[in-house]
């Protein structure tokens, strides 16, 4: 039995240029417009039947130039090789979508539900067997207030062969002007899928039954908070059987959030050292990932811990973004350091705090006598009446890590058992924590109870 493909994408916005992008990544490798012929490129490899494109297509801004002329060039490749493009209208290409139905002929093009009205078309095999149904809906204006999807009255197909809804709108949003979908209108009998537009992060909701609705999201992030894989997304039908959607990366972008922990940094030097550190494990994450990996990971940085580099952590975040900004290979792409957020906190001055009392006291006096003074000027504590405890903790977790090494349970333990020095930095690390979440929650405590 023959598998039938289908491509879906979404809010392409042809004719925008993805904001925030260094200047070394060269402009026709960021377009929208290469991920489209990306796009076209794969439909044509993985033969595929259909292409369903989910609304706002094309940009607004620039959508009788650069848009529309690039979307006409990939529908023409691909109704040259027989393969149908089945699309409906969004806010932003609502008045665009029927001057490319109408330039292109119509003959491999559907533009579905123009005026805001249901309508469905059937995709057929050679022999006039239906394969799936589409039924779609298309923005009437730019503003619509609706739920298009309550009012949707299409009657069942009759046969066999899977039923697909194709809309644009913003689900979970009941004030929007974008079309407004409830899940409560995807509960009532209709299609087995949905594929929907407008929210440019993909995102694959569950619906009652087994049934599910798509945001195959916009193929190439637009703007760093569109952060993950995008692409399109593939569905099959094999005798009669809707799959489910599988994405199909395609994007030449990724931004990423990269959390930097900088506890236990005590100077600028150092906190260098731990993004830059950082930056080289998304590369090489980057570099694993394999075929059809984005030929850029653009990451923003966020510094958190307690840190003696605190004061000097603004000057260094305007360096790395600005002057000397951290990039390295990543397989046959590149890893950037874009931005630089400083969520750090001060370190805690331990030698005060363990003059005073209670639980911080305590684990300022560990790590004191662990040797882990995290401010200028703090020594072991080793008169301390904890010294004594902190010898006997410290040879506890060293044996408790030789046990945990025998096993082998992690590959990444080396050959050699831990010795005191690992003992010592388990045991800091872990003070470390204890310690910063205690500070923290007095730090929350004070600041609710400031007055206003």
């Amino acid at each position: 039995m023959a598998i039938h493909k289908i491509l879906c994408l979404g809010d392409l916005h042809l004719g925008v240029r993805p904001s925030r992008l260094p200047s070394t990544v060269a402009p026709e490798v960021a377009s929208v417009a290469a991920v489209w012929r990306r796009a076209v490129d794969r439909a044509l490899e993985e033969g595929v039947g259909l292409v369903l494109l989910s609304g706002d297509v094309v940009d607004r801004a620039n959508r009788y130039f650069e848009g529309f002329g690039r979307l006409e060039e990939g529908v023409g490749r691909l109704a040259e090789a027989g393969i149908e493009v089945c699309a409906v209208g969004g806010n932003h290409d609502f008045d665009v979508l029927p001057r490319l139905a109408e330039a292109v002929g119509g003959e491999r093009f559907h533009l579905l539900g123009a005026g805001g009205r249901w309508q469905r078309w059937t995709w057929r095999d050679a022999d006039g067997r239906p394969l799936v149904h589409v039924d779609g809906w298309s923005f009437p204006a730019r503003d619509v207030r609706e739920d298009p999807v309550a009012r949707y009255d299409l009657a069942s197909p009759g046969d066999e062969a899977p039923l697909l809804g194709l809309v644009h709108g913003e689900l979970d949003r009941p004030g929007s002007t974008n079309a407004p979908l409830s899940r409560a209108s995807f509960e009532r009998p209709g299609p087995a899928g949905w594929i929907l537009g407008h929210v440019h992060k993909p995102e694959l909701v569950e619906l009652s039954g087994g049934r599910w609705a798509l945001y195959p999201g916009s193929p190439q992030p637009l703007d760093p908070t569109e952060e993950g894989a995008h692409g399109a997304w593939l569905l099959e039908i094999e005798d009669g059987v809707l799959s489910r959607p599988v994405q199909v990366p395609l994007a030449t972008l990724c931004w990423q959030t990269l959390e930097v922990d900088l506890a236990g940094a005590e100077d600028a030097e150092a906190a260098e050292s731990r993004i830059a550190q950082g930056v080289r494990q998304a590369a090489g994450a980057l570099a694993a990932s394999g075929p059809g990996a984005p030929e850029w990971l653009l990451l923003r940085a966020v510094l958190i811990g307690r840190t003696g580099a605190f004061q000097d952590l603004p000057a260094l975040a305007r360096r790395l973004e600005e002057d000397d900004p951290l990039e390295l290979p990543a397989g046959d792409g590149r890893a950037r350091l874009v931005e630089v957020r400083v969520a750090t906190r001060p370190a805690a001055d331990l030698p005060s705090l363990a003059r005073t009392t209670g639980p911080p006291a305590l684990l300022a006096e560990i790590l004191l006598a662990l040797g882990a003074g995290e401010s200028a000027g703090s020594e072991a504590a080793g008169g301390s009446e904890q010294a004594g405890a902190v010898v006997e903790l410290r040879a506890r977790a060293e044996t408790r890590l030789a046990e945990v090494h025998a096993g082998r349970p992690y590959a990444d333990l080396g050959d050699e058992p831990p010795g005191p020095e690992a003992a010592a930095g388990y045991l800091a690390d872990a003070a470390r924590i204890l310690l910063d979440a205690l500070l923290s929650q007095k730090e929350e405590v004070r600041e609710r109870e400031r007055p206003p």
